[in-house]
């Protein structure tokens, strides 16, 4: 395992451990005040929602091109991703 993907482990297993860590210019970090803290709310739910909304562009391009009998996204494994397309309208 190289040193990047110890770290990215390292890294996940902390997020997911409920430690806030937040990229900055310098690294990653874990936010020390309020300001540190806002920007990397801000940086992340912009960096989601446009994640999101360019997913929901290809869903949407089957959907409409007759690919209709085979909606690929009404699996159980996108029923929570469908509910956040419906948010994101």
């Amino acid at each position: 395992m190289s040193e990047d993907e110890v770290s990215r482990e390292l890294v996940a297993s902390l997020r997911d451990s409920k430690v806030v860590i937040a990229s900055s210019p310098e690294g990653l970090k874990i936010p020390m005040n309020v300001k540190e803290l806002s920007s990397y709310i801000d940086y992340s739910s912009t960096t989601f929602l446009t994640m999101m909304k360019r997913l929901r562009e290809p869903y949407r391009v089957l959907k409409s091109k007759g690919f209709g009998e085979i909606d690929y996204f009404e699996t159980p494994s996108f029923k929570r991703l469908l509910k956040l397309f419906e948010k994101l309208d």
